[in-house]
């Protein structure tokens, strides 16, 4: 994401084109990445064109990835793509060889290189690669020497993410893995707050939960567990799995950002369009998503965003990792 921001900045100084113009073009560009690939799943699941075309239009004009990804320029898009993508290499191939493997997994580490949300969604890709009917001529030890090439080659990207900053690592760990969000207000932590202002603020042992809430990277681990457990337990498809993980997150995030509202939406339009309520479900949650990150960006000043690009960028400098 960074070379991304400094090659799109040295193109601005070339060309004289305002930097928030160019910074949303690779998120504009993933989310027609995303309506290509729910045409082509659609097609290899033996859809029509109509319906492949019908579907993909689903995402590519709903108004919360023109509000996220043309409006305000958040990068969840290009995230969500890569997610897809991966998905899409390993479910798509008639045969899963080692090169199929390779390439979704790297496709998965690049995902996380953009936010690190994705790396929760390693053991769900690892359970379907075990139990998938591709690899089930393969013995014990290919299968696990598939999951540990998957594996390395999904760290890999972070690595080598993280290699130019080990000078400042101490300020990575804190910014990056120790970052927090606001809490109770939203999901499991807001039902928490409000439990304990109505019934159990003198309760010993609903504070030590209250406790645990607090600690959200204990609480992401813990409620990411329980949804692995459910995901092993149901043999869901990986894009009903994907779906379930990303809802688990949405459900223990103590803030819920307006840009998080497009993870699922691929992955729901994927999953449950043949369901008899499917675009009930789909309007409702389109014109409920639209509202709230429309009344939270009336509020967004657009001197904000581009103030912390410049200033992520000069925090680049600072770490030898210059673009100039």
């Amino acid at each position: 994401l960074l070379w991304i921001i400094g090659s799109l900045s040295s193109l601005s100084g070339l060309t004289g084109i305002p930097l928030h113009f160019l910074f949303k073009i690779p998120f504009i560009l993933a989310d027609l990445g995303i309506g290509c690939l729910i045409y082509r799943i659609i097609l290899n699941q033996n859809g029509t064109k109509k319906v492949a075309v019908f579907l993909a239009s689903l995402f590519l004009l709903n108004p919360l990835p023109i509000l996220i990804s043309g409006y305000q320029g958040q990068l969840d898009s290009l995230l969500i793509f890569l997610v897809l993508l991966s998905s899409y290499v390993l479910v798509s191939t008639r045969k899963i060889t080692l090169l199929v493997v390779a390439t979704a997994g790297l496709l998965l580490g690049i995902s996380c290189t953009v936010k690190l949300v994705p790396f929760g969604l390693l053991p769900i890709f690892l359970l379907y690669l075990f139990r998938s009917e591709k690899l089930m001529k393969k013995s014990l030890v290919q299968k696990s020497l598939l999951l540990f090439l998957f594996t390395l080659l999904t760290f890999l990207p972070l690595i080598l993410e993280f290699i130019p900053y080990l000078s400042v690592w101490n300020a990575i760990v804190e910014h990056v893995f120790q970052y927090k969000t606001w809490w109770s207000l939203w999901g499991v932590s807001l039902l928490l707050r409000k439990l304990n202002e109505i019934w159990f603020s003198s309760s010993g042992w609903f504070s030590e939960i209250i406790a645990v809430s607090k600690n959200q990277t204990l609480s992401v681990v813990l409620v990411l567990l329980i949804s692995y457990i459910v995901v092993f337990l149901k043999k869901w498809s990986l894009t009903k799995s994907i779906l379930f993980v990303f809802m688990t997150e949405y459900a223990i995030s103590s803030f819920l950002a307006p840009q998080y509202l497009i993870w699922i939406l691929p992955f729901f339009i994927l999953e449950y369009s043949k369901s008899g309520k499917f675009l009930y479900s789909y309007i409702a949650y389109s014109i409920l998503t639209f509202l709230a990150a429309s009344t939270i960006y009336l509020f967004w000043q657009d001197e904000t965003i581009f103030q912390y690009l410049g200033n992520l960028l000069k925090i680049t400098d600072i770490a030898g990792f210059g673009f100039n």
